[in-house]
């Protein structure tokens, strides 16, 4: 939508964030999910597969939500034979989304339906964990305090990234840790680029200089 690489947009995403915003706040009203993709994805909600056809995430007025599609009508909740809800994993008191919508397709949907894969995540995450609050607390305040999601990415051939979305607050990105130490130093290395995008989104931290090469 740049006109840069209008080819590659894909403004179907904008009606499941919508879909996703009503769910989450519970706020009645309905959205039409029609040819966007077989696969249905909510970020921070869920996944699910329906039939070609007219597709509808409606929010009942109690904040109760569903998805209709040709022969299916199913609540929106917790895993079920066709949805799959987005893993949580609990590090101290922080609840974090394990949300891969911003990776390929195959590879989102892989680490949402595979519990065993969820399950090594939460374990590097009990160990990374006590780590931080043992040794560094002030990091794991933070952690506690500022982090909502972990989005799992492919690792690059040479090993394990990490980053930090500037345009989604609270949320880090990185592959499949190798060891419990590698979490620990990339979550406290991470959530300072969490707070810098903060203040960066409430402040201005250069200046115009007649010099090019000076900030």
């Amino acid at each position: 939508l740049d006109g840069a690489r209008s080819d590659e947009a894909e403004p179907g995403w904008l009606a499941e964030v919508t879909a996703a915003v009503l769910v989450r706040g519970g706020i009645p009203g309905e959205v039409d999910l029609t040819g966007t993709t077989a696969l249905v994805r909510l970020p921070s909600v869920g996944t699910v597969m329906v039939p070609p056809g007219p597709v509808q995430v409606r929010v009942a007025a109690d904040g109760s939500a569903r998805i209709e599609a040709p022969d299916v009508t199913m609540p929106i909740g917790p895993s079920g034979d066709r949805w799959t809800g987005v893993p949580v994993l609990r590090a101290g008191t922080a609840e974090l989304r394990l949300d891969a919508f911003d990776s390929p397709g195959d590879f989102a949907v892989g680490q949402l339906r595979d519990p065993a894969g969820v399950a090594r995540w939460q374990a590097r995450l009990d160990h990374a964990w006590r780590v931080l609050a043992d040794r560094h607390p002030r990091h794991a305040t933070e952690l506690t305090t500022l982090l909502t999601a972990l989005a799992p990415v492919p690792g690059h051939a040479d090993g394990f990234i990490a980053s930090t979305p500037s345009d989604a607050f609270g949320c880090i990105a990185m592959s499949m840790p190798r060891d419990v130490l590698e979490l620990a130093s990339n979550l406290a290395h991470e959530l300072q680029h969490v707070k810098l995008t903060a203040v960066t989104e409430l402040f201005s931290l250069t200046v115009d200089s007649p010099s090019p090469a000076l900030f």
